[in-house]
């Protein structure tokens, strides 16, 4: 799946896959919605309660953007909102992930999930 294509449950879950829950086993996805414990459901993307302490601990800068027109009018950019991220890794690198979308925690969540897991990555079955 291509991260800047997640919404929903399968945002979610990918943010529940980046902050460590599978690996001690805290995630599931129930009727179509991730599940973590102590976050019942767990809505990262539409939840600023969950979503907002990622945003500030990732440091990850949220902006909006007006549509671009070209000379003649023609909307080249949609409005939408971004977020984007860089981070120095041991070795110096500083891999930079930008993503958009049409609400602001929708925008982070994907540019999070980039961060770790990458522009594109597998989907459990029920959420593909």
């Amino acid at each position: 799946m291509k991260t800047s294509e997640l919404t929903g449950a399968a945002l979610d879950w990918a943010v529940a896959k980046c902050e460590g829950y599978f690996d001690i086993g805290m995630a599931s996805v129930r009727d179509g919605v991730a599940d973590v414990f102590y976050f019942d459901p767990w809505t990262p993307s539409t939840d600023w309660a969950q979503g907002g302490p990622i945003i500030e601990r990732e440091k990850l800068a949220v902006w909006f953007s007006e549509a671009v027109h070209d000379e003649n009018g023609v909307i080249l950019r949609e409005p939408c909102w971004y977020c984007e991220t860089s981070c120095t890794t041991d070795n110096g690198d500083e891999p930079y992930k930008c993503e958009t979308a049409p609400t602001p925690l929708i925008a982070a969540m994907r540019c999070y999930v980039a961060s770790k897991l990458g522009d594109e990555f597998e989907l459990p079955e029920e959420l593909s």
